[in-house]
């Protein structure tokens, strides 16, 4: 449910039936967190919980119906992404010049990975092969960045056709969609 503007909702929509299945809530209130589906299960990774932001790493098993919270990723964050590149779980972006990190899961621990470039703070972030696209970042609206996650490299791809932020993408096949 809602607490102000920090929510603890966690539902599933089957399409087969077309309905909305309400499940147990995130054990803490926040907002302006990341999530991605990773290894058959939902992490929801930092975000703001009104008094501070947040660096903790809940993990929510469909199979069990439980939360779990796995080892957090050490520099709290909000505003941020998380994505699934070569069978890992990254995490890019926020408002304090926050590395990009990679998730172990054999291990439940984080690691930087490459050195900081800019300053993604909003921002969308897709897979395709061994690179995760930085898409549209607040103050960066224009800018697309490309991070190769075998090399550890950013470079600079070329620059979104009108300025954006907040918008979606999405990676199907070897392509890039922006909508928004």
């Amino acid at each position: 449910g809602r607490e102000g503007d920090y929510l603890t909702c966690n539902e599933a929509y089957d399409p087969a039936t077309d309905t909305w299945e309400v499940l147990p809530p995130l054990p803490e209130p926040r907002r302006d967190s990341a999530g991605a589906g990773f290894e058959g299960k939902v992490h929801v990774l930092g975000g703001d919980n009104g008094n501070q932001n947040l660096g903790s790493h809940l993990v929510y098993d469909p199979i069990t119906r439980q939360w779990s919270e796995l080892t957090g990723f050490g520099d709290p964050r909000n505003s941020f992404a998380a994505v699934v590149a070569n069978s890992k779980l990254y995490i890019v972006g926020d408002d304090n010049d926050a590395p990009i990190k990679v998730y172990d899961s054999t291990t439940d621990t984080w690691a930087a990975s490459g050195e900081y470039f800019e300053y993604f703070d909003y921002c969308n972030a897709v897979a395709v092969g061994d690179d995760i696209h930085i898409l549209g970042c607040d103050g960066l609206d224009h800018q697309h960045h490309v991070y190769n996650t075998t090399s550890h490299q950013y470079r600079l791809a070329t620059d979104l056709p009108d300025d954006r932020v907040y918008e979606n993408a999405v990676a199907i096949g070897d392509n890039i969609y922006l909508v928004g």
